[in-house]
């Protein structure tokens, strides 16, 4: 399960989702627009300063650069 925070704006969360469903992966997009995600975002990443942020199978893995490293290099 991959849970990417971001924001529909932001054309690296918006290429997190596409691969995710480009690899068949289940995922959950939390928009960092909404209040709720948002203060989940701040508790979760206090010092993260860009979108998207991404955990993959309960670890934080980064951002698109690393989810797209990540899958690429499982095959």
């Amino acid at each position: 399960m991959i849970t990417i925070y971001g924001a529909t704006w932001c054309v690296y969360c918006m290429k997190a989702k596409e691969l995710a469903e480009e690899k068949g992966l289940e995922y959950e997009f939390k928009n960092v627009d909404f209040d709720e995600f948002r203060k989940e975002f701040k508790e979760f990443f206090p010092t993260a300063r860009t979108i998207p942020q991404i955990i993959m199978n309960d670890k934080h893995i980064g951002g698109y650069e690393e989810l797209s490293t990540l899958l690429y290099s499982e095959n």
